[in-house]
């Protein structure tokens, strides 16, 4: 008996021995994985703080005409009145709007190349390697690829997107400072907001709101960027002028073009999704995309009227249909995106909205 005992007992401290160094184990495995976790979101966060100023900084370059009234270290004065300054970690446009924060060093500097002015920003935000960009001034190309996990390269649209042909850009990300306003990244121009909507670090929250701007475009390719809360007709992108719309429905999935069934998706709910539709030059619908790949080609017979002259975006006429959801980008290009390119754009809109 006593033999037996000595066996059970002996088998017990094993046991307990055992447990202990496993759950040891998986104590440390999981502060690790808590770690690398908490890791990822920093440095997520400081390279959107990179991107903030990045944004702000092209846009300014690529004004024609303008140059450098004096520059220093810390401070760069263009002739446009716009000043750049680094102070207290964090980047300021005229000293009272804070671009980006959370700056661990940021040094500007200046020389002229083949007859080209060339500023070069060192920066280093909090939780992220040193970075140097260049930029020309008074020319939309960046001569020097920024290369870090959001690839910006001189194939870029304002160093994120594809810029060929692109001629609106609405971001969740890049708003604007203006109340009340959703600005265009392209030319500048404001759309203005009405209803019940939601400036969210992403994206605009869309219960029933509305965009609204009266400036002309003539898209060949649409992208948009959401994720769709609502099971009815939802209106997204409104051509104002001809009386023709873009819905999303998402239990019958599919995305109408004004009274056509532009293409049916097996779409995820409430699910981020870059959509895509292509028009060819007769303006009908020709390839539609979700998430960089093609699901069919000449969905409709509708076509699209060509230059749009006022766009409406979240609702249709006398507030029926409204959108309920996230928009956190539309794009608008002058021409056909080929596959390389939306699979490129979708790529870049996975890493800025995380999904």
């Amino acid at each position: 008996m006593r033999s037996q005992r000595g066996v059970t007992l002996t088998s017990l401290v094993t046991y307990i021995i055992v447990i202990l160094i496993v759950v040891g184990i998986l104590a440390t495995i999981m502060a690790n994985f808590e770690s690398n976790v908490d890791k990822l979101n920093k440095e997520g966060t400081s390279s959107t703080e990179i991107d903030k100023f990045n944004i702000y900084f092209i846009k300014e370059v690529k004004k024609q005409g303008n140059e450098i009234d004096s520059i220093s270290s810390r401070e760069v004065l263009f002739t446009t009145g716009n000043k750049y300054t680094y102070k207290s970690n964090s980047i300021y446009l005229n000293d009272n709007i804070k671009i980006s924060e959370d700056i661990e060093k940021c040094v500007f500097e200046s020389n002229i190349e083949n007859g080209k002015t060339i500023i070069s920003v060192t920066i280093k935000a909090k939780n992220s390697e040193q970075k140097q960009i260049e930029y020309v001034l008074s020319n939309e190309e960046i001569i020097s690829n920024y290369e870090d996990e959001r690839s910006y390269t001189t194939e870029s649209s304002s160093g994120i997107y594809v810029k060929n042909g692109l001629v609106l850009w609405l971001d969740g990300i890049f708003k604007g400072d203006t109340e009340g306003k959703w600005i265009d990244q392209i030319y500048g121009t404001e759309f203005t907001m009405s209803g019940d909507y939601t400036f969210e670090d992403k994206s605009v929250h869309f219960t029933n709101a509305m965009a609204d701007r009266n400036s002309s475009i003539n898209p060949k390719t649409l992208e948009i960027v959401l994720k769709n809360e609502k099971d009815g007709y939802g209106v997204v992108f409104l051509n104002d002028n001809a009386n023709q719309s873009i819905v999303f429905n998402k239990s019958s999935e599919y995305i109408q073009m004004g009274g056509e069934n532009a293409k049916s998706f097996s779409s995820l709910k409430d699910t981020i999704i870059t959509y895509t539709i292509c028009f060819d030059q007769n303006n009908t619908v020709l390839k539609c995309y979700k998430n960089g790949q093609l699901q069919a080609e000449s969905g409709s017979t509708e076509k699209w009227s060509g230059t749009i002259s006022g766009v409406r975006i979240g609702k249709y006429y006398y507030d029926r249909y409204p959108f309920q959801g996230n928009i956190y980008c539309i794009r608008a290009y002058n021409r056909e995106l080929n596959e390389d390119e939306i699979q490129s754009n979708y790529a870049m809109d996975r890493q800025r909205f995380g999904f």
